[in-house]
């Protein structure tokens, strides 16, 4: 097992927006107030917390190696995901948003609440 969080940005409720707008007002409402910013940091605490705890018993495990990653490893998968990451900014791009500029945001918010690097 690699010691990167490569699930980490994968960390999304979505749904199909056509099939949001086909909802009636009162379901909006309802998915608007309780599926927010608060309940995504609230999947990620506990996403984070549960990697925390397994950590140690896998890394104890015979079955088992955690692999650390040095900066030049993690630069090259950096370097392999990078077309993928501007694939989303350009299909972002042509459904009329900034992909660019949401994709700058996220790291900014990943590093604000992880210390991690973007």
């Amino acid at each position: 097992m690699a010691d990167a969080r490569v699930a980490a940005p994968a960390l999304m409720i979505a749904m199909n927006k056509g099939a949001f707008g086909r909802l009636p007002p009162d379901l909006k409402q309802v998915i608007d107030a309780n599926f927010g910013l608060e309940f995504s940091l609230m999947l990620a605490r506990r996403s984070d917390t549960s990697e925390t705890a397994r950590k140690p018993t896998l890394a104890s495990s015979a079955q088992h190696k955690i692999v650390p990653l040095d900066a030049a490893q993690r630069a090259e998968i950096a370097r392999r995901v990078r077309p993928v990451v501007d694939e989303w900014i350009a299909d972002v791009g042509r459904q009329g948003h900034d992909g660019r500029a949401l994709n700058d945001r996220a790291r900014v918010l990943v590093r604000a609440r992880s210390g991690a690097a973007g």
